[in-house]
């Protein structure tokens, strides 16, 4: 009877602290991969990032007198474990991809900041349409 009341303690308790965990994050973390959809600009409206929902992108400045339309194409992934990094793999001229490694620091519908690793740079963008 003991190992009853034992074991039966222990059932409790494992449903006791699996009902109050919440790995459901969407509640109080908002959905990355979508906001980042868009064009984004800095505040001088000299750099834009746009960011397109099938994973692709461009960047381009136009102090370099780079336009749109000759805009560095990159590939770009949410990360699947941690919702505020994501990663670019920037297209350089002779077609290699040069990976960086990202971390959001605020995104909202009109406010994109992040940290680019690889370049040490933070980005801070406004919605830009």
């Amino acid at each position: 009877m003991r190992h009853f009341k034992v074991l039966l303690l222990s059932i409790i308790s494992i449903i006791l602290m699996a009902s109050c965990s919440n790995d459901d994050n969407s509640a109080t973390q908002p959905d990355y991969g979508k906001l980042i959809i868009g064009k984004w600009r800095t505040a001088d409206s000299t750099y834009f990032e746009r960011y397109y929902s099938d994973g692709t992108g461009k960047q381009w400045d136009l102090k370099d007198d780079v336009q749109e339309d000759e805009a560095v194409p990159f590939r770009w992934e949410m990360d699947t474990e941690e919702p505020t990094r994501f990663m670019q793999w920037i297209q350089t001229s002779v077609g290699i991809e040069v990976p960086q490694a990202c971390i959001i620091l605020e995104l909202t519908d009109n406010t994109f900041r992040y940290n680019n690793e690889g370049f040490r740079a933070e980005y801070s963008l406004i919605r830009a349409e």
